[in-house]
C-alpha cells in the first residue's frame, strides 16, 4: 500500500464521501480534503496537492466529473478514479477521453476501491518516473550536442591562437630593441593568453581538457583552500567549512576540483549581493537505489558528496537545465563570461562524478557534486614533467598540418634553428613527400585531426615495417591523445619555443614517439 497517500474526494453526495473517507483512513491513506464540485477542486488542487483524485462524474455545478478531470490534466499531473453509477457507452465515451486511472461503478466494495487505488497510485509513480528519464534523456543529449559544439569550437579557435602566438614571436624577434614595438607585441600575448583560459574552460565543458588525475582526500584538498576561499568573500558573507568523517579518497585531478570549488563559491558569492552564508560540506553518501539529479539520474553506489551552499537569492525553477550552459547566465552585464558552471559541468562529468542541484528563490542554493569513492591505496597518476633542452639541429623532418599558417608557422619556426624541413597539407601529399626524400624524415610532425586518414594512420603507413621515423601530434582536442605518450603529444596553442624543445626532445629520445 502506498503509505499516507494523499487523497482528495470528490461528491457531491455527503453521506457516501464520509463512508469513503472513513474506509480511506482506516487503511493509511491522508484524506485531504471532500469537495462537491469540480470548480472547487480546480480552485483548490494547487493548494491540497493530492497523490490521487476520487470522483464522482456527477457532480454540483456546471462541470461534470469527465469535464473536471479534463481540465485538471491541463493544471497538475493528477491521477483521477471516476466513480458513477453509469456505464452507457456515452458516458464511457466520454471518459475515455480523460485517460482516467481508474473506473469504479457504484456500488462497489472496499476490495475494489482499495485495488483500484493501489493500481492508480503505482501507475502514476511509474509515469512519473518515465517523463523524468525522458526529461533527462533529453536535457544529456542536448548538453552532449552543446558539448560537440563548445569542443570544435575551442579546436578551431586554438588553431587561430596558435597562428597569432606564432606571428607575434616572430614580429617580437624582428622588433629588435624597439620598445614600443615590444609593448605592444607583450600586449598581443596577453591576450591569447585569456583568449587560451576561454578555450580552456569549452574543452572542460565538452570534457575534451587534458587531466592528470590523482587519488587524494578531499578533506585534505578543501582545507589547504580554506584561506584562498576566504580571500574571495566579503567582509559580509560567512565561510563555513563542513566534513564528514571518514571520507574516502576520490581520483580526480587536483588543479580541477581547485578550479571547481572556486567556481561554486564564486557563483555562491555572486548570489549573495546583501551578506549571508556560503557553507562548503564533504560527506559520504551511499545511495542505495538511482536518484534523479540535475541533468542525469545518479546511479546507486558510495560517493564523496561535495555541497556548496548559500543563503542567496536562489535560481528560478526555468533556469535549472539551462545554468550548465556555455555562455548562459543570469549576472548582470559583464558580470561573468557564463563559463562558471559549464566549466564545473565538465570536469565532474569527466572526472566520472555526477550534479544535483536544489534552489528555492529568496532561500538559497545548493550544488552538490558526487565522486565515487575509491580505495585510499589506489594507483596514482603522475604529473608528466619535462626538462628544458636545447631546440637546434640538422635531421629533417616532415611538418603535416592543414591549417595554412600553422603549417607555415611550424616550418619557418624549424627551419630557422637548422632542420631540413618538408611541408605537406593532407596525408597524399605527405606520402609522396616522404616517398621521394632520399633517406625519408627523421621525424614526422603531424596534426592527428587530418582529412582523409589521421596523423596517428599516417605515421603508421609511412613507417611501415620500420620503427622509424620517430612522430610528434598536435591537436586542439587533448582527448585525441589518452594512448600517446607525453612526449609524443603537442596541445594547441603552443609557441614556436614550446615546438622545438618537443621536437629536439624526440629527436634525442632513444625510442620512437609512437
Amino acid at each position: 500500500m502506498a503509505d499516507g497517500a494523499a487523497i482528495v474526494i470528490v461528491e457531491d453526495e455527503f453521506i457516501v464521501a464520509l463512508d469513503i473517507q472513513r474506509y480511506l483512513e482506516r487503511n493509511g491513506y491522508a484524506v485531504r480534503g471532500i469537495l462537491p464540485s469540480g470548480e472547487e477542486l480546480l480552485e483548490k488542487v494547487e493548494d491540497l496537492k493530492p497523490d490521487l483524485v476520487l470522483m464522482d462524474i456527477r457532480l454540483q455545478g456546471k462541470l461534470d466529473g469527465v469535464e473536471t478531470a479534463a481540465r485538471l490534466a491541463d493544471l497538475r499531473a493528477v491521477p483521477v478514479i471516476l466513480l458513477t453509477a453509469y456505464a452507457d457507452e456515452p458516458t464511457l465515451a466520454r471518459a475515455k477521453i480523460t485517460q482516467p486511472f481508474g473506473y469504479l461503478l457504484k456500488p462497489f466494495d472496499e476490495r475494489e476501491l482499495r485495488t483500484s487505488i493501489e493500481i492508480a497510485l503505482y501507475r502514476s509513480m511509474m509515469e512519473k518516473r518515465l517523463r523524468e528519464s525522458e526529461r533527462l534523456l533529453r536535457q544529456a543529449q542536448k548538453m552532449e550536442a552543446v558539448g560537440r559544439l563548445a569542443g570544435g569550437i575551442a579546436h578551431d579557435f586554438n588553431n587561430i591562437l596558435t597562428a597569432i602566438l606564432g606571428y607575434a614571436n616572430l614580429l617580437g624577434e624582428e622588433a629588435g630593441g624597439n620598445p614600443r614595438l615590444l609593448e605592444d607585441v607583450e600586449g598581443v600575448k596577453k591576450a591569447v593568453k585569456r583568449a587560451e583560459a576561454l578555450t580552456r574552460q569549452l574543452l572542460a565543458f565538452s570534457r575534451r581538457q587534458p587531466m592528470e588525475p590523482k587519488v587524494l582526500r578531499p578533506r585534505e584538498a578543501l582545507d589547504e583552500m580554506h584561506r584562498m576561499l576566504e580571500r574571495l568573500l566579503p567582509a559580509n558573507v560567512h565561510l563555513a567549512l563542513r566534513s564528514g568523517d571518514p571520507l574516502p579518497c576520490i581520483r580526480i585531478d587536483p588543479i580541477h576540483l581547485e578550479q571547481i570549488i572556486l567556481n561554486l563559491v564564486v557563483n555562491a558569492r555572486d548570489a549573495l549581493p546583501e551578506g549571508g552564508q556560503v557553507e562548503v560540506r564533504l560527506e559520504s553518501r551511499d545511495l542505495e537505489t538511482p536518484r534523479a539529479g540535475a541533468l542525469e539520474r545518479i546511479p546507486e553506489g558510495s560517493y564523496v558528496a561535495l555541497s556548496v551552499m548559500d543563503t542567496g537569492i536562489g535560481v528560478p525553477p526555468e533556469d535549472f537545465e539551462r545554468i550548465f550552459e556555455p555562455f548562459f547566465t543570469t549576472k548582470a552585464k559583464e558580470g561573468g563570461t557564463g563559463l562558471g558552471l559549464a566549466t564545473v559541468y565538465g570536469i565532474v562529468k569527466q572526472s566520472n562524478g555526477f550534479l544535483d542541484l536544489e534552489s528555492r528563490i529568496g532561500a538559497g542554493t545548493t550544488f552538490t557534486l558526487y565522486f565515487p569513492g575509491v580505495p585510499d591505496g589506489a594507483e596514482v597518476l603522475e604529473r608528466r614533467e619535462g626538462e628544458p633542452r636545447a631546440d637546434r639541429g640538422t635531421e629533417t623532418i616532415l611538418i603535416v598540418e592543414d591549417d595554412d599558417e600553422i603549417r607555415s608557422l611550424m616550418e619557418r619556426a624549424l627551419a630557422r634553428r637548422g632542420y631540413t624541413v618538408l611541408a605537406a597539407a593532407h596525408p597524399g601529399e605527405a606520402l609522396l613527400v616522404s616517398e621521394r626524400h632520399p633517406g625519408g624524415p627523421d621525424l614526422i610532425v603531424a596534426d592527428i585531426g587530418l582529412p582523409i586518414m589521421s596523423g596517428t594512420d599516417l605515421v603508421k603507413r609511412i613507417r611501415g615495417d620500420r620503427p622509424i621515423p620517430k612522430a610528434l601530434f598536435v591537436s586542439g582536442y587533448p582527448e585525441n591523445a589518452p594512448d600517446l605518450p607525453a612526449s609524443a603529444f603537442l596541445p594547441k596553442p603552443f609557441t614556436e619555443a614550446v615546438l622545438a624543445s618537443a621536437v629536439r626532445r624526440l629527436l634525442d629520445a632513444p625510442t620512437a614517439g609512437l
